[in-house]
């Protein structure tokens, strides 16, 4: 004796309705001002993600100041408008530009928000008028040393204060072509 089960078809339309799909997050990546009490919050949160690596105690050290001035720039990744990363670049020569303070909160990693921050980054000295890039980090950070290499940074020496820093690693790429090219490179 076979048995039947009766199933229930329910409509596109109705199942719509019932079980709707949620919104995919919203992920913008902008120049913000760092001294804004998220920013801030950001940069505690890579302070004591650092100092989980490599033993730094204490308050943080970090500050809206070392992110702001001439050359300059800070953006800020958000997710449905919530700050979950943050980037900066500040000029280290003529024509090159250092990045800094890259963060993304562990809850929000591996899911290519560093990439875009990186990217935002990229284009922000592209419109400035660099012509290449250079990032230091450390070697217990695997994720960021990867992140760089797929985006096509090469390492180099260590260099300026980083020279000494048996930690650092240091990457370097030309960007120049990229932007304006009646820009003139900042000094």
């Amino acid at each position: 004796m076979r048995r039947h089960r009766a199933f229930s078809i329910m409509r596109k339309d109705e199942a719509a309705e019932r079980y709707p799909t949620p919104a995919a997050p919203s992920l913008s990546v902008k120049p913000e001002d760092p001294s804004l009490p998220e920013c801030v919050l950001l940069f505690r949160h890579l302070w004591e993600a650092l100092g989980q690596l490599y033993g730094n105690t204490g308050p943080c050290e970090f500050s809206p100041a070392d992110v702001q001035g001439p050359g300059a720039e800070f953006v800020v990744a958000r997710l449905d408008g919530r700050p979950i990363g943050c980037g900066a670049i500040l000029p280290l020569a003529p024509g090159v530009a250092e990045v800094k303070r890259m963060f993304v909160e562990p809850c929000a990693r591996r899911q290519g928000i560093a990439g875009r921050i990186l990217r935002e980054l990229e284009n922000v000295a592209c419109r400035s008028g660099y012509a290449v890039i250079r990032i230091e980090t450390g070697i217990r950070q695997a994720g960021a040393i990867r992140l760089y290499a797929q985006a096509g940074y090469r390492r180099v020496e260590r260099h300026g204060s980083h020279s000494d820093g048996e930690l650092s690693v240091c990457f370097e790429k030309r960007i120049e072509g990229r932007g304006d090219p009646d820009r003139k490179s900042p000094e």
